[in-house]
């Protein structure tokens, strides 16, 4: 039984896991702040990374996950009302290794104290930027910088201004303003958009979370009313369709070569069709042309499409996808009568 939840069902012990985001205090003590982030997405988290991507100061999250997307960047947009410092260190690469691992930095202003050093690696799998990133809170500069190198000597910097980057290199008196580079201007503005269509193919969107449709009424030729529930137990294809349609009749002949291997999966396919009069007979007749099964087969009607372009449409495809219905267009449905995948096109058989 668990062997087959986990490899035929697709479940796992360590999976759809969201992530969890804490807001440091400042006393020792943290609070949630993951739904407010944006970061609670069920990805599977497992390497984050820190770092000040455009040079604002404000720091920002690169995240690695297991599933898709692999790699996010949150970028840190919360309004600047305080003060920070960063410091880039350099070793000479005979007393102190290049890239100054080890090294510990301590800033003081006024009462203030703060102290950090550089680490090679943090957290699971992660290096995050070597640069040390102080925030001054509404500390305009710093009376000094003390850089306490591996080899046991000591560096002062003074008359170091907040708001800046800075380099100290080992060795040299003083520190080095550094201009942080501008992200392209492609970049400044970037969000996250459906990945990009492969040539020749049907757009596929696979659900990170399989949404639950088990209640959906599927509409019917027959009288009486049916639902996705009757199905349970066995994978579900609707198929939406239209007797003007070209790919909708390559779809078919193509399903009639993968006839087999679908019997094997024992995957049951519900034609729906658009067509509008609604023409039971000329349907069934097309569906027969082609050696489809037709007993299962339906109407598209004015409740199943608004549910289609109201509501799956915007939330799996962006809120700006057009307001109509390509054919043909596929759901796949679970055993548990879930909706699992969409697709938008002909669907071979190994994109299935």
């Amino acid at each position: 039984m668990t062997r087959r939840l986990t490899a035929e069902e697709g479940l796992s012990w360590s999976g759809h896991e969201r992530n969890h985001t804490f807001l440091g205090l400042g006393d020792g003590s943290f609070a949630d702040a993951t739904h407010v982030s944006g970061a609670d997405i069920e990805s599977d988290g497992r390497a984050l990374a820190v770092l000040d991507w455009d040079g604002d100061g404000r720091l920002d999250l690169l995240l690695h996950s297991r599933g898709g997307p692999r790699l996010q960047l949150f970028h840190n947009r919360f309004p600047a009302n305080t003060h920070w410092l960063s410091i880039e260190l350099e070793g000479d690469g005979e007393r102190v290794n290049r890239d100054a691992v080890g090294t510990r930095v301590e800033l003081i202003a006024g009462k203030e104290r703060w102290v950090s050093s550089v680490r090679a690696g943090e957290g699971f799998l992660a290096q995050s930027s070597r640069r040390i990133h102080f925030g001054l809170g509404e500390h305009e500069a710093v009376d000094s910088v003390v850089v306490h190198w591996p080899d046991g000597t000591r560096s002062v910097i003074e008359d170091v201004q907040g708001d800046r980057r800075y380099r100290i290199v080992y060795g040299e008196p003083r520190a080095q303003p550094v201009q942080p580079p501008k992200p392209s201007p492609g970049l400044q503005h970037l969000t996250a958009r459906s990945p990009v269509r492969p040539e020749g193919k049907a757009p596929r969107i696979v659900l990170a979370e399989p949404l639950p449709l088990s209640s959906l009424e599927l509409p019917s030729y027959d009288p009486g009313v049916r639902r996705l529930a009757a199905f349970a137990g066995t994978p579900v294809l609707l198929t939406i369709w239209s007797r003007t349609c070209p790919n909708c009749m390559k779809e078919f002949i193509a399903r009639r070569r993968w006839k087999d291997r679908l019997d094997a999966l024992d995957v049951r396919i519900i034609p729906l069709n658009i067509d509008r009069p609604v023409d039971p007979d000329a349907s069934r007749r097309m569906l027969a042309r082609y050696d489809q099964d037709a007993s299962e087969a339906g109407p598209v009607d004015d409740a199943f499409s608004s549910l289609l372009v109201n509501v799956l449409f915007p939330n799996l495809l962006g809120h700006g996808a057009a307001r109509e219905i390509l054919t043909p267009t596929s759901l796949l449905i679970d055993r548990q009568g879930r909706l699992v995948a969409l697709y938008l096109g002909s669907v071979p058989f190994e994109r299935l």
